[in-house]
């Protein structure tokens, strides 16, 4: 990522299962695809990108299949992500696309969840099979499979 970037404290509050899917997705991109972020910050703002660019019907497909666990538990966390402020732009135009198209009103920190859950359900795709756990410390500076 560009250096000059400017990067905006954001928190996003995450259920425990969204978060581990999350963290198991970012390691299997690792091997499965050849341009996947080696830090997880950057992972997470890949899938919040590309889940911004959806249509809002195709968003509304993935909350249906995908119904928010934290809503109402009580038992999520949350976490402080750096979050580029063209990026925050993009997940802002899409909420409120989504408001207005939709009628759904989305924080952002549950759009997060979405992002991450549809990213999750793309790397199972790719890799073949259920995402294997994620370690309970994600690695900084994690190795990636050798390309034949």
């Amino acid at each position: 990522m560009a250096e000059d970037l400017e990067l905006v404290p954001t928190t996003v509050y995450w259920d425990r299962p969204t978060w581990d899917r999350a963290r198991a997705a970012y390691m299997a991109d690792l091997d499965t695809l050849e341009s996947s972020p080696t830090a997880f910050l950057w992972w997470l703002h890949r899938c919040l990108g590309v889940y911004s660019d959806l249509s809002p019907a195709s968003r509304d497909q993935i909350r249906r299949r995908h119904p928010d666990p934290a809503r109402g538990t009580g038992q999520g966390f949350s976490r402080m992500h750096t979050l580029r402020t063209d990026l925050l732009d993009r997940i802002d135009g899409a909420i409120v696309r989504d408001r207005r198209d939709l009628g759904q009103m989305v924080s952002v920190s549950q759009f997060c969840r979405e992002a991450a859950r549809a990213a999750a359900d793309a790397a199972e795709q790719r890799l073949g099979r259920d995402l294997p756990p994620a370690p309970g410390r994600l690695l900084n500076n994690p190795r990636r499979k050798r390309r034949d």
